[in-house]
């Protein structure tokens, strides 16, 4: 049975550019789920096209699925088996079927779990895939330009990485197994040097440095090209920072508590990194715009400390100083999605062992038009589209400067138009749309916003 408890965190608050201090979230809500969730994930189960949650119980060998109702608020929560100590989930289309499948790593018994859905949010286990000792750390992408998901896990015991090629079908050739550094602990995807794949960035904890594999275009890589960070780099989050459109490189530091910020040079290489501190014991990140000014935030989950830290952008990829919100407990993991189905993104935070709860905050901003405190626009410009990569939908952020006749166009990689997401006048100031690309294939998508003479076109890629 599921057991809200709701606690009052009246510092949770958070200023936004305006004088006045604005609550960006609500109240948390708890939920009570398995002992000890390890990892928390959102994504669409059931077929109702609102964000559910997933969270993997290490301690109970299982993954509790907490169906949303449409409001942010959460049904009883349903176990399923994955296997011996899971850690890491992801939930992904994984057998083509056109809904999310689930992927678990189970840490001790050097093996995956495949979940399969049967579109209506019931899972049943469909295979367990043998890969090197200690997998830490798992991702999902196409990595051979086949059209379906692959998988990717950090190994902590070789100090590797495996990839398992998808069939189609969510079964899986033999891991290929390529050597990073000493116990990598996190592995995250991207295209990281504008050639249209899925390239991987590793945080080593154990050597004090990010590994970096490009994807040959067929989903084998490259040798690693390693990064120094600070001590006991624990999490690494790919994001573009600086508003060129190539992801640039988050890594939290345990040891250190910083964040190392790495600017990509677009062609997958990195500058030397610039140190953030957070709180006390940084692990859990995510990277979102959190202040709705069209570029990209971090949020740093901080265990020893409890709380997370708000790092906002200058717009540049530097970022003005931590702002600490306390979470009461030690935070094992952070997810952030739009919850509530207001078209703003909420925080979902899983705690560590003892806990046995999660959080839900929902944002604000939609709801008490924080948005309208905001100055008129000095520019016309359209954001990166998130999530990117996204499952099935993602938001697109624009923003004009005066009263424009606007039209967003959706473009495949030959051109072809796919959907025209408006077309029509709009009022000067902040704008924001949703696509909606269930009947598309997964691949590489360019997206137009044209503003009377203004013309911006920037890449998006669709993973199922």
């Amino acid at each position: 049975m599921k057991s809200i408890i709701t606690v009052c965190l009246a510092c949770f608050y958070i200023c936004i550019g305006y004088s006045s201090r604005a609550q960006l979230f609500e109240t948390p809500v708890f939920y009570n789920v398995g002992e000890w969730p390890e990892y928390i994930f959102s994504a669409e189960l059931n077929g109702d096209d609102f964000n559910d949650l997933v969270v993997v119980n290490r301690a109970d060998s299982c993954i509790s699925v907490l169906f949303n109702n449409g409001d942010g608020t959460f049904q009883d929560t349903v176990n399923f088996y994955t296997g011996v100590n899971p850690i890491p989930v992801f939930a992904i289309d994984l057998d083509g079927d056109d809904d999310n499948d689930i992927a678990v790593a189970n840490y001790p018994r050097d093996n995956v779990s495949i979940l399969l859905n049967d579109g209506f949010g019931d899972f049943y286990l469909a295979d367990i895939l043998t890969v090197p000792h200690l997998p830490k750390s798992l991702f999902s992408a196409d990595f051979d330009n086949d059209g379906d998901n692959d998988l990717v896990t950090a190994n902590v015991g070789p100090g590797n990485v495996s990839i398992l090629i998808n069939n189609g079908d969510a079964t899986f050739q033999e891991p290929v197994n390529y050597d990073v550094r000493r116990v990598p602990t996190s592995v995250h995807s991207a295209d990281l040097d504008g050639d249209s794949d899925y390239d991987l960035a590793v945080a080593n904890n154990d050597d004090d440095n990010v590994s970096i594999l490009l994807n040959n275009g067929d989903g084998t890589f490259q040798l690693a090209v390693n990064y120094d960070t600070s001590e006991e780099p624990l999490k690494v989050f790919l994001a573009d920072l600086d508003g060129d459109t190539y992801y640039d490189m988050v890594v939290s530091s345990y040891e250190s508590s910083n964040v190392s910020i790495f600017i990509n040079n677009r062609d997958g290489t990195f500058q030397t990194p610039e140190y953030y501190n957070a709180d006390s014991g940084p692990d859990p990140i995510y990277v979102v715009d959190l202040d709705n000014d069209y570029d990209n935030d971090l949020v740093v989950g901080n265990r020893n400390s409890q709380n997370v830290s708000i790092l906002l952008n200058n717009g540049d990829g530097t970022f003005q100083g931590a702002v600490n919100y306390e979470l009461l407990e030690i935070p094992n993991s952070i997810f952030m999605a739009d919850l509530d189905n207001d078209n703003d993104l909420d925080l979902a935070v899983s705690y560590f062992a003892d806990a046995n709860s999660i959080a839900v905050l929902i944002n604000r901003t939609n709801q008490t038009g924080i948005n309208q405190l905001f100055s008129l626009p000095r520019k016309t410009a359209i954001s990166q589209n998130y999530p990117n990569p996204f499952n099935a939908n993602t938001l697109f952020k624009y923003e004009l400067h005066q009263h424009s006749q606007v039209a967003i166009e959706v473009y495949d990689l030959l051109g072809r138009m796919v959907t025209t997401l408006h077309d029509g006048l709009k009022p000067a100031g902040k704008h924001h749309i949703f696509w909606y690309a269930d009947d598309l294939p997964s691949g590489i998508y360019f997206y137009k916003l044209q503003a009377d003479d203004y013309i911006e076109t920037r890449k998006m890629t669709l993973l199922k």
